[in-house]
């Protein structure tokens, strides 16, 4: 009981409302960051980047065919 109850004054029985966080009320958030530029293929960067990408597969491919070697192996 609080001291407004004590001496007979009317008190708010209601559960008090919790203030948010700092970090979370509006006026302190960061504004949004920029979504991220998105490459056309004329700009080449997209292209670069497939080229590459079934050299990136092949050799993914024979790293994990070594490793799945190496493991039965090791497993004899």
């Amino acid at each position: 009981m609080g001291l407004a109850a004590l001496r007979g004054e009317p008190v708010d029985t209601r559960r008090a409302q919790v203030q948010p966080s700092k970090q979370f009320q509006k006026a302190s958030r960061p504004a949004p960051a920029a979504p991220p530029l998105v490459l056309t293929s004329d700009q080449g960067e997209d292209q670069e980047a497939a080229m590459l990408l079934p050299e990136i597969v092949e050799e993914t491919r024979r790293r994990l065919e070594k490793q799945a070697r190496e493991n039965r192996e090791t497993r004899r």
